[in-house]
């Protein structure tokens, strides 16, 4: 019958093993062939090496799932029939490697998402390094170009010297030829307007679009170059009509140096120029956009209008100290032009960016991106790589279903033979405590009995289905059932076998046992219980106790004999010693001896006589 009971068993374990090696093949090269080109992609940027690597990537999929089957095929069919491992060590060991697989897994999505986000950081880095070095060196060509406009207008003779005559012979003729050549030059070569200051720095002459009133700035830098005789670049700043101009202030040179020189102020407005140049964003992007910055005493002073503030442009500034500021990292010099950045922008709006130096001059442009709209781009790659993730997973959750599935199968068998083999020895070990005279008991932690002999059940009048899972208290008077929880208390603290006499009450009335009581442990020498064995020694207790009743009265009858005994020889050793006077009298007398004590004369007479003496000293 157990023969019967095995074989189909292995038939259907067979057929659950078969399925199992088919399904994770099949799931091992699904995901194979739907991400394995995607991963390769993720990896690789170069497309030469994307197709190297996909030449071998074939063989490499034979020799993974050739290497998968045979392991899944030698691990499940190879010694079917032979004896399993412990289940609590085989369960531990494939959990551990469950555990592993898993903690592997998560590590490479984590590492591959982690790797997707950087390199999409670097991409849009070599982007906005690309953008901020072409608008810095555009507006770095923007501003040569007008310093070469303010260099022709400063060595151009005719300007000098129309401006001479102007101011030597009155504004006709030579004055209106100066003012339709600064005219001509607002029309064709970029500034908006133009304003001419006289020697005593008061504007002579103004054009339609120059400033109505001059700022302050102005005038204190026309004061510098007429000392300096050189061209000098104002930054950029807000007139009185809130317009952003950026000034070139030109000394006319004239024969005469040592009189006071006009200078010609040429007024630019950015919103028309350099605005434009820094709002064409060259990349489809929702949040792109060039920062043109400079500092200003401690503060970062932003030159043009922000995407998300329109009138920023020499008007808005941040503390240079600002934590984690783009702008103030490339100002506190920090990071390197060309460097990527990465911090919050005049929003507190953590970005990426890159920074470069506006050339002649101390402005930087800064190319920045919202990290939000970086990191989305890499969602799509963070999605497949979760999904390798999942699927791996997936595949190793399968595989431990059915390793488990089969695990508990063998754990089962496991368990059946041992059940058996315990009911067996469970069994015998009920015959052989039956078959003692002697009470025999076992009870767990709590001192509740989990084996109770049917000698032990005799002498307290109760079967063992009464007694087993209860404890002392319902079997014993009170202070004898705390006796013996306290006994078998301190076999379990102590975790030896001690032996002991125990008077207990029975139906036989009071009897004395001779217990051994000793611990019992698990498979991991853990104490689980006590085990006890007792013995009933009354008869003998009652025997030993009258034969010593009866050694003490037979002590005192002999003590009173040996008394009797002394107190006779010391009667008759008087007598002797009496004779022996009369003989020594009759000698003296000269008449012969009347007794015969030659027997006095005898060693045990000595020693009769030493003993008399004792007991009479007594």
């Amino acid at each position: 019958m157990a023969s019967e009971y095995t074989g189909s068993q292995t038939t259907g374990v067979s057929r659950g093993r078969i399925l199992a090696v088919v399904l994770i093949y099949a799931m091992f090269a699904a995901v194979w062939i739907l991400l394995s080109d995607r991963l390769l992609e993720l990896l690789f940027s170069n497309p030469e090496q994307v197709i190297q690597i996909s030449m071998f990537k074939g063989w490499f999929f034979i020799l993974i799932t050739s290497l998968l089957l045979y392991g899944l095929l030698k691990r499940w069919f190879e010694g079917g029939e032979a004896e399993q491992p412990p289940v609590p060590a085989a369960s531990l060991n494939l959990k551990l490697s469950v555990t592993v697989l898993v903690t592997t897994i998560v590590s490479f999505v984590l590492i591959g998402i982690a790797m997707s986000f950087k390199h999409y950081q670097e991409d849009e880095a070599v982007r906005l390094s690309a953008v901020a070095e072409q608008n810095a060196r555009q507006i770095a060509d923007w501003l040569a170009e007008r310093q070469s406009d303010a260099e022709y207008l400063q060595t151009s003779a005719f300007v000098a010297e129309q401006y001479r005559q102007w101011q030597a012979i009155g504004p006709q003729g030579s004055g209106d030829r100066l003012l339709a050549r600064l005219k001509q030059l607002c029309k064709s070569q970029g500034p908006n307007g133009i304003s001419l200051l006289g020697a005593d720095n008061a504007r002579v002459w103004g054009s339609e679009k120059a400033p109505a009133t001059l700022a302050s700035a102005v005038l204190e830098a026309a004061v510098t170059v007429r000392q300096t005789g050189r061209i000098l670049r104002l930054d950029p700043y807000r007139d009185a009509a809130d317009r952003v101009l950026l000034d070139y202030l030109v000394p006319l040179t004239g024969p005469d140096k040592t009189k006071p020189v006009p200078v010609v102020v040429m007024h630019i407005d950015l919103a028309q120029w350099l605005f434009p140049i820094l709002e064409n964003w060259p990349l489809l992007s929702t949040s792109g956009e060039s920062l043109l910055v400079r500092r200003s005493g401690e503060q970062v002073l932003y030159l043009n209008d922000l995407r998300h503030r329109p009138d920023a442009a020499a008007k808005l500034r941040v503390p240079l100290n600002r934590a984690g500021l783009l702008a103030a990292q490339i100002l506190r010099g920090e990071v390197k032009p060309g460097s990527t950045m990465v911090g919050i922008d005049y929003r507190g709006i953590p970005s990426l960016a890159v920074a470069d130096a506006v050339k002649g001059t101390d402005w930087y442009l800064v190319a920045k991106m919202d990290s939000a709209e970086v990191n989305a781009k890499a969602m799509n790659d963070m999605v497949w790589v979760g999904l390798v993730g999942v699927l791996a997973l997936f595949v190793v959750a399968a595989g431990y279903y059915l390793l488990r599935q089969k695990q508990q199968l063998d754990a089962a068998r496991f368990v059946q033979q041992n059940q058996s083999e315990r009911l067996r020895a469970l069994s015998l070990l009920g015959e052989i405590a039956d078959s003692s005279d002697d009470a025999i008991f076992a009870k767990d932690l709590q001192g509740r009995y989990i084996l109770f002999n049917r000698a032990a059940g005799a002498y307290v009048g109760k079967t063992a289905e009464e007694v087993l899972g209860c404890d002392d208290r319902a079997i014993f008077p009170k202070d004898q059932a705390e006796m013996l929880m306290a006994f078998g208390q301190r076999v379990i603290t102590e975790n030896r076998t001690i032996i002991e006499e125990e008077v207990l009450d029975t139906l036989d009335g009071e009897r004395v046992f001779l217990a051994t009581k000793g611990p019992l442990h698990d498979a991991r020498g853990q104490v689980v219980g006590i085990f006890g064995i007792s013995r009933d020694i009354t008869t003998r207790v009652s025997v030993a106790q009258a034969l010593k009743q009866q050694s003490e009265t037979l002590r005192k009858q002999n003590q009173e004999l040996e008394r009797c005994n002394r107190a006779m020889v010391g009667r008759e050793l008087d007598m002797i010693k009496l004779k022996r006077t009369v003989n020594e009298l009759s000698s003296r007398l000269g008449q012969a001896p009347p007794f015969n004590l030659d027997f006095a004369d005898a060693p045990d007479l000595a020693g009769l006589q030493q003993d008399a003496a004792g007991a009479s000293k007594r």
